[in-house]
């Protein structure tokens, strides 16, 4: 039943979801009235040339500009004046990557009929806003606008609840903090107990899935993951468990899953 789900779902439903766009959002009239009264227009190419270079500027600018924040933050958290950090880990950077890539897919397209309007030239978005409603048989305009709203916006939103993120290592304690929490969480190494490296975990099926991580107990009963600050594809470095056992001069027990820890 799973496999025939995950086969067959997607192209027995998408005839339907599209028809069903098609009537909620039927092509825009409108748009098309307004050709014939308005030929003023940009040379050809511009407004074409103006939405690859938004969206090249949202999709990089953007990425740059997430890590950087994130980045930022981390470098605001210090225990005191003297207090070197010996390490810094942060979130993959393809976490900065899944909200420039939606935004710069349909905002480009929004901003630049927002512009043609606001200087003068409503004839030619009303002509782009015709030509993608008779490619795609619905109101484009509409469509995108929904998809910037429910879409676009959400990304962005949980996106930023991952700014904060980051795990920094300073000779006599540890600073971690979570997703979607601005607060710290302190691990002092000398409240360290025991040491594991984890091969991996076994799934709801029984089987095995390899991915190895460094987990530490400390005294109030707290397990730190040296992939705190990963997804669920990510491993910690070899920087940062060697680090972290030197600190805690812990010498690791080796177990297959973490059901195996007594």
């Amino acid at each position: 039943m799973r496999s025939f789900s995950t086969t067959w779902i997607v192209p027995l439903f998408l005839p339907f979801v599209l028809a069903l766009f098609r009537r909620a959002l039927p092509r825009n009239t409108s748009a098309e009235l307004a050709v014939a009264d308005d030929d003023r227009s940009l040379p050809y190419g511009v407004a074409g040339a103006i939405m690859w270079a938004l969206g090249l500027v949202i999709a990089v600018g953007g990425f740059y500009l997430l890590r950087f924040a994130n980045v930022l933050i981390a470098s605001m958290d210090r225990v005191d004046s003297n207090a070197v950090a010996l390490f810094t880990a942060y979130p993959t950077p393809w976490i900065w990557m899944f909200f420039p890539g939606f935004a710069c897919l349909i905002l480009p397209w929004l901003t630049v009929l927002a512009l043609l309007r606001r200087f003068g030239y409503a004839g030619q978005a009303a002509r782009i806003v015709v030509k993608g409603n008779q490619q795609m048989g619905l109101n484009g305009e509409r469509l995108m606008g929904w998809l910037a709203y429910c879409l676009v916006c959400p990304i962005g939103i949980f996106t930023v609840l991952a700014l904060p993120m980051h795990l920094k290592v300073f000779p006599d304690e540890l600073h971690l903090t979570h997703y979607r929490h601005w607060a710290l969480v302190v691990f002092r190494f000398a409240d360290a107990r025991r040491a594991y490296i984890v091969d991996g975990y076994t799934l709801r099926d029984g089987s095995f899935q390899p991915h190895w991580d460094l987990l530490i107990d400390f005294a109030d009963g707290r397990r730190l993951s040296g992939n705190a600050v990963g997804d669920g594809g990510t491993v910690p470095s070899e920087e940062l468990v060697s680090i972290l056992l030197g600190r805690s001069g812990l010498q690791p027990e080796h177990v297959r899953t973490v059901d195996d820890i007594r």
